[in-house]
């Protein structure tokens, strides 16, 4: 009878360890995939360092933290992010701009990565933090070609801790 209840005790036991669940670690969800503002290469009549320095003035008045700028020949490159946002229900926003001069002034192109909660609200965020750029920019009416040039994949070199 005393090894019949140990069995059972020790089968109980076995049991209940088994079925325990996990316990889960709280995280923050994964962002989204970094993805363009606009289709196309954009112009400013603004020289290249003046689009640069109104877009990094417009991330941090947006409340973007971590503002990185970085010239790489005449490329100039600024990112800032990730950052939660109040405003946007604490989502978070990372993005970043690829600058370079052209003839008439300069070109860019300009890239946002949203948490996966505000991914509907792309195109808002986009809106205003290019507004408050005010770059004056313009955008052709089909794509160029310029679009798949390797420069927009540039990105600034993190600090090393």
């Amino acid at each position: 009878m005393r090894r019949a209840t140990s069995c059972r005790l020790l089968f109980v036991v076995a049991l209940s360890t088994a079925c325990r669940r996990q316990a889960t670690i709280a995280t923050s969800p994964a962002p989204s995939a970094e993805e363009y503002c606009w289709w196309a290469v954009v112009a400013s009549p603004l020289r290249a360092d003046s689009v640069a320095q109104r877009f990094a003035r417009a991330f941090t008045a947006y409340g973007i933290a971590d503002l990185r700028i970085e010239a790489i020949g005449d490329t100039i490159l600024v990112e800032a992010g990730p950052t939660r946002i109040p405003s946007l229900d604490s989502g978070q926003v990372a993005t970043r701009v690829v600058v370079v001069p052209s003839e008439n002034g300069a070109r860019f192109r300009h890239f946002v990565t949203l948490s996966p909660d505000l991914e509907r609200r792309r195109l808002d965020v986009c809106a205003a933090l290019a507004a408050a750029a005010r770059v004056g920019a313009v955008a052709p009416r089909e794509q160029t070609g310029a679009e798949a040039l390797p420069v927009w994949m540039r990105r600034a070199a993190r600090p090393r801790l």
